[in-house]
């Protein structure tokens, strides 16, 4: 069984025949990670948990000659969230189903706050969220 059965076949739903049909494979560029090539995050991005999602872009050719751009947002949904770290639940958290997946590998939510990487994890809203978990810690009177 798949991880995260509320996803399953989320990635599935825009990968049809159809979206594909009168075009080679040559002349459909490959989307490359944003974050495989450098681009900073997004302010979107760090307002939410998209882990390693972001918007990319990618471009189609046309028979014509001609180039259509797209942008594409990645799918996010609002989730909330109960932290024992934090003491409260959040509440309407934007997530995207590799936040979910990478959550799931960590063991929870907590936990994915807490031992991911910057890197990684790519949010300023984690980041905060992480550093109030710590100080937590530090002061377990105050919670």
């Amino acid at each position: 069984m798949p991880k995260n059965l509320s996803l399953f076949g989320a990635f599935l739903q825009r990968a049809g025949k159809t979206a594909r049909r009168g075009f080679k494979r040559s002349q459909v560029t490959r989307i490359v990670p944003p974050k495989a090539y450098g681009r900073t995050p997004s302010a979107s991005s760090q307002m939410a948990l998209w882990h390693s999602d972001d918007y990319n872009n990618y471009a189609n050719k046309k028979w014509s000659g001609r180039w259509n751009r797209r942008k594409l947002t990645p799918t996010n949904f609002r989730k909330d969230f109960e932290s024992e770290a934090l003491n409260s639940t959040i509440y309407n958290l934007r997530v995207t189903g590799s936040a979910l997946y990478a959550m799931d590998d960590a063991g929870g939510f907590d936990d994915y706050i807490l031992r991911t990487p910057p890197e990684e994890m790519r949010s300023a809203t984690g980041e905060k969220m992480r550093e109030v978990m710590y100080w937590y810690m530090k002061n377990p009177e105050a919670k």
